[in-house]
């Protein structure tokens, strides 16, 4: 019974932070890319400079 009380607490709070990293990462990182990398680093753009993709997930959790 704790157990479930836990997770009815815990829970909503770490959705809201998950949440909130999205929304930051949105506002604060995704325009940084999209102004300075995807050019050269997308298959939108063409180039996947040095093998990095950033348009992908498979992209930037491979690496170039």
């Amino acid at each position: 019974m704790l157990f479930r009380a836990a997770i009815l607490v815990v829970f909503p709070a770490v959705l809201a932070a998950e949440e909130a990293a999205v929304e930051r990462f949105r506002a604060e990182v995704e325009p940084i890319l999209r102004d300075r990398c995807l050019e050269c680093h997308s298959h939108a753009g063409g180039k996947m400079k040095g093998g990095l993709t950033l348009d992908a997930r498979s992209g930037w959790e491979q690496g170039g």
